[in-house]
Parts: C-alpha cells; structure tokens; sequence
C-alpha cells in the first residue's frame, strides 16, 4: 500500500515539473492596437525565443473581432474575412512556416457595427504540446464550462421529472422548468449558437433574452418557496417586469433587427436585472423561520448574489472577467433543490403525523358518544331544580352538536329554523354557573326566529363570553351587558363589557388573520365567527378602546314562521312494541346504563358484549323482541352477521349507534338507526 501511494506520489511530481517547464518555454509577446477607419492592426516584432525545430512550431492568439486575417514576416498566415462565418473570441492554434519570426501582423475588422477591439491582444509561440493545455483551459471557460453545467442540469432535470410525477408539487414544477431553460440559456453561451445562425442575433436576439427568461423562472421558483413570506407581491411584481422585457426582445427579434449596437445599448440599460433574482432570493433567505434553512441558505444566497454582481460588471464593462453565470446556475438549482426536498419532507411528516391524530379522533369521535348517553340516562334519573335541569341538557346538546360536526366535516351543515333569543338564554344561563363571579344582565321582551346552525350560533355567542370574561385582568367588578334590538327584518344583538379592550394592532386586522391579546388564545372563536355570520348573511362589528371595554354588535337576518322547536333534541326516534329488547354492545358501561334505565321504568332488558354470546342464547329469545345492534362488536363490523339474524328468524333489527348512516343503504332488515341512548319510555 505504502508502495502504491509512494507511486503516485511520483508520478504527480513529475506531471508538475512537466507542466511547468512546459509552459516556461512558451513565448508570450503582448501588443495594442492601431486604428484605420473600422480596421485594428495588432504588430509583434520582437521574440526572444525560437523554435528548436519548424515542423513542431506553432502560434496561439484570440481572434480580436469577427473578421481577421494574420502575416507572419509578411506572408499569409490565416484568411477569415469571409463574412459567412464567425470567429469572434476562438483561440486559434496554427503550425508556423518558419521557425525565424520577424514580425508578426494581425488585422481585424468589425462586422459587428460597434467599433470596439481588444485593448490588448498576446501572442503565444512554443511546440504543440505546449500550447495545446492553455488553449483548452480557454476552450473550457469559453465553451466546456457552459457544456458541463447545462449537462448537468439536463441530469437534474431528468430526476426533477420523476419528482414532480410522483409528487405534482409547484415548488418541483418550477424547479423543474429553470432547470430546463437555464440547461437551454447555457448551450447558448457557447460558441455553436453563432456559427449556426447571424451572429448579431444570436449574441443580442436570443442569448440575452434567455438569460432574462432563465432569471424570470427563477423568480418563479422562489414565488413558489416565499409565496406566504410575500404580502406586499414583490415576486409577482417583479416577475411582470421581466415578462414585458423578454416580450419587447421577441418583438425585435420578430421584426429582424440586426443592429449590434442597438442591441448592446438595450443589454446595458437591463444589466441590472441579472442580479435581481438573487437579490429577491438573498432577502427571503434572511426571513426564514427555519434555524436550518437560515444556516444553509443565508451564506450560499450571499455568494451566489456577489456572483451575479460580477456578471452585472461585466455586462457594464467594468471589470474585465468572466460570466461567472457559467458555473453558478448548477448550485442554484442545488440550493433550491435542498429547499424543495426538505419542504417535501416536512409536508410528508406533517401528513404523517395529520393521519395519526385522524386515527386518535375517529377513536375518539366512537368513544365519547358512549358517555355522553351514560350521562344523559344518569341525568334523567335525578332530581334537579328546573334551571338546573334546563342548563345541563342544553350543555349535552352543544357537545352532542359539537361532536357531530367534526365527525362529518365534510356534509352539508342542516340549518334549523330558531328562535335566536331562546338560544341565546340557554347559553347565557350556562355561563351563570360557570362563571358565577361574571355579572351578565340581560333583559329580552321578545323573540326571532333566524334560520342558521344553531350549535354555531350557541357556541359564537359562549366564545363571545368567554372572550370577555378572559379579557378582565382582575376577579372583581365583571359585567356584561347583552342587549337585543329589533328590527324589521333584522335583528341586533350586543355584548358589551368593560374590561382591557382591544389593543388597535390588533384591531386593524381582527378579521384578516387569526390573531389575539391573551397569552395562552389563538385567534379562532373571533375570526370564524366573523366569517360564519358573514355566511349566513349577517355582519359582525367590533367596537374597542383601550381600558375602556368593547362592544361586539351580532346583526341576523330574521324570517317568520310558527315553529316552536324543542329546547331538547327528542332521541325516541324508535319506538318498541315489546316491554323487553336486547342490547349486543361490548361498551360495559352503555350496557350498564340501558339496564339501570329499564329498571326505573319497569321494563325488561337483556345484553350481551359479543355477538358469539348472543349466538350461544338465540333459541331462547321469542323472534319477535327488539334488537338493537352495536355497529362495531369486538373489531367486527355487525353489519356483515344480518343474514345470520334473518336466518333464525330474527328480523326486527335496530343499529344503536352514534354513526351517521344513511337508511336507503342498509338491508331490508334494518328498521333504523338510533342512538346510544335507549328507546325505553
């Protein structure tokens, strides 16, 4: 292994003492030009070095202009004044004649129409080899450097491809599509472009034009990234000033022109804009919230905005370098890359974490309808003041409600027809105990009725409460005043209390975003309020000051009618015919429940957890006796054992179950479905 190392070792000395005596025996001559009318003649007179032997001398010079033409001691060396083709900034490498150089003349002139030549140009004279390393590192910077990174990206835009497929994000489709004209605006910057077509439109026509275009898809992958970062639409802005630039540039490249000079003018006025993007992507790096991505981003935006500075002086001609455009673009799209993965992985984790807590709630959702009815049947046994009575039930039926619209989130929500007044009072009866030490004074002479959710509209008017009640910063002297004023076809209702206010930040955007004074709020029961009540046709406005207090005025659109709705919702949907049923729940307490329930009532109940158990006992039960059916037993779907009931002759089948199921696609069988609470009157 030493051995190995020690070789190569060897071998790399050796390369560099090549290299360098290589290039020490190469003679360099530099000159200025002299002018005569649209031509530039560069002169070398003087070498200090000559070839050992003709045969293995060559000369290595920049083509100064479009055409040229090259004398070595007066003879003709290169001829390419032929305006048919192009040969602006290649390195020539030709074989001497002679290996005694005098002098040596080369001319140019400007196809071009700008009149400007190299302010310096260098001669290089040495053998083959040595020459021929300098000229492909120029070729590399020239030609290969743009080659290899639109090669790159072409690779990256392959894989872009597959991801954007199987992921449809924006952010990988707009990545996708700057990897893709960038690969397209690198292939320009070579030279095959302008020995293809006229060189005046492929350099102002298309070159410029695609490096605009390439900027406006940058700017569209960092829409993609800031979007939420943007409220003032900076992007948005700035990405129709590049569309209405690149859209002027088609029109003259449409038209024909082939004005250099006109073109290079345009170049310079617009340079700015090629160091824009950056820009726009530098100053969102430093708004990130992410600890990471700031670390990773802010550095790399930097360099990557100085790089495009350099560009800018150079389209500007005030420093003599390269476009450094060339190299950078590959690690722009790297740096977006590592964007756009991490945000992918956080937005699978995000969904990850969304479906568990979705498994938590419908677990949930299941579970806690079997409480509730416990405690309604336990409820109904006691002896309670009629207040008392009143508030509890009211208090079940906001649950039961609330519970009822996340657990079908997506149906359309069933308005009632109310009276809003009457809802109001349960709620503001419930506050009373749950707030004894809030002062609420309230005076209602009539009613109307409103045609909306009511659990909505109950659970607006205890956020509203509950918002007052948390607003005051010590225990004594809290009031609330609601007021009702009726109007024709309108009715308004007003929360007024006397505690801190509203602070104006937040006041001027209340309605825009979730926002909110308390430590430990979020900002919701305000702003869904707002909306729903917008929804349904209503308005809600918010007067505050400061250590004053505010007043929240709730204005509904009223409608007659002379429906008198119960305060409690009836949950004897189903009605029996024998003074015994069955219950098959493998809920211990529901079953509890129903039993205690018809022995109040003198009735007779039986229960089984499973269906196996019931199974175990069916010749002994007459066929006829209700049966109310749990839909899930022990993992198992109840639903999947009805032709085992109708096949013993049992056909008078009830699902006691909170799920909501339509009946038209249950079996025949089914006769309904009910709640959890039992069906014993």
């Amino acid at each position: 292994m030493f051995q190995f190392f020690s070789l190569r070792k060897n071998w790399l000395i050796i390369f560099l003492i090549f290299s360098i005596s290589a290039f020490a025996e190469v003679a360099e001559v530099c000159t200025t030009p002299s002018f005569q009318e649209d031509e530039a003649t560069y002169s070398f007179s003087q070498f200090q070095t000559q070839c050992e032997h003709k045969e293995k001398c060559w000369i290595q010079f920049q083509a100064p202009e479009d055409l040229i033409r090259a004398e070595i001691n007066g003879a003709p060396l290169l001829n390419l004044t032929s305006p048919t083709s192009y040969h602006s900034n290649e390195f020539f490498l030709l074989p001497l004649n002679t290996n005694n150089i005098q002098n040596i003349a080369i001319l140019a002139k400007d196809s071009n129409q700008d009149k400007r030549f190299m302010n310096e140009l260098c001669v290089r004279i040495g053998n083959y080899e040595e020459l021929r390393w300098g000229n492909s590192w120029q070729w590399f910077f020239r030609t290969g450097a743009n080659l290899f990174s639109a090669y790159f990206l072409v690779l990256i835009s392959i894989f872009l491809s597959f991801s954007f497929w199987l992921r449809r994000s924006g952010m990988g489709f707009s990545l996708l599509i700057y990897s893709i004209v960038s690969a397209i605006y690198l292939f320009s910057f070579s030279e095959y472009p302008r020995s293809l077509i006229d060189p005046v439109l492929a350099s102002g026509g298309i070159h410029f034009p695609l490096r605009l275009l390439q900027d406006l898809c940058l700017i569209y992958v960092f829409y993609n990234f800031h979007q939420h970062s943007d409220p003032r639409g900076i992007i948005k802005k700035l990405s129709w000033v590049y569309a209405t630039v690149i859209g002027i540039y088609a029109l003259m490249f449409a038209i024909g022109i082939k004005d250099y000079i006109f073109y290079a003018r345009v170049i310079i006025i617009l340079a700015p804009l090629v160091a824009a993007p950056m820009a726009i992507g530098t100053w969102f790096a430093f708004k990130l919230k992410d600890p990471i991505e700031r670390k990773v981003l802010i550095p790399v935006s930097l360099l990557l905005f100085m790089f495009q500075l350099n560009d800018l002086l150079v389209f500007w001609k005030l420093t003599d370098s390269y476009f450094t455009v060339r190299l950078y673009i590959p690690f722009i799209v790297g740096m977006c890359m590592f964007l756009y993965f991490r945000r992918m992985h956080e937005k699978e984790t995000a969904l990850n974490i969304l479906s568990e807590r979705q498994k938590i709630l419908k677990e949930f959702l299941h579970d806690v309808k079997s409480p509730l009815a416990v405690l309604r049947i336990f409820f109904a046994s006691r002896k309670e003041t009629e207040e008392h009575t009143h508030v509890i039930t009211s208090a079940l039926d906001r649950i039961e409600n609330m519970v009822l619209q996340i657990d079908r989130p997506n149906k359309d929500e069933v308005n009632d027809k109310f009276k809003v007044i009457s809802a109001l009072h349960e709620v503001l009866n419930q506050k009373k105990l749950e707030y004894p030490e809030l002062k609420i004074t309230y005076s209602f002479e009539s009613d109307s009725y409103i045609f909306a959710n009511k659990a909505k509209v109950q659970r607006i008017f205890s956020n509203l409460i509950n918002n007052t009640y948390e607003a005051y910063t010590t225990t004594a002297n809290k009031t609330i005043e609601v007021k009702a004023i009726f109007g024709t076809d309108d009715i308004h209702i007003t929360f007024t209390d006397k505690a801190k206010g509203i602070s104006k930040k937040t006041l001027d955007k209340l309605f825009k975003e979730e926002v909110t004074d308390k430590p430990s709020g979020n900002g919701i029961g305000l702003s869904s309020a707002y909306r729903y009540v917008k929804e349904i046709g209503g308005h809600l406005n918010v007067i505050s000051k400061e250590n004053l207090g505010t007043t929240i005025e709730i204005i509904f659109q009223t409608t007659s009618g002379d429906i008198i709705l119960s305060d409690i919702e009836n949950y004897s949907s189903v009605q029996v015919e024998s003074p015994d049923l069955i219950l098959i729940d493998d809920d211990r307490y529901i079953r509890l429940a129903w039993k205690l329930h018809a022995q109040n009532l003198g009735k007779t109940i039986k229960t089984y957890d499973s269906l196996e158990s019931f199974f175990e006992e069916a010749r002994k039960i007459n066929k006829s006796t209700p049966i109310y059916l749990d839909i899930n037993l022990n993992g198992k779907r109840s639903l999947d054992y009805i032709d085992q009931f109708n096949e013993i002759g049992f056909k008078n089948l009830t699902l006691a179950t909170g799920e909501d199921l339509p009946l038209e696609q249950l079996p025949a069988s089914i006769r309904g479905v009910s709640g959890k609470l039992p069906p014993l009157q």
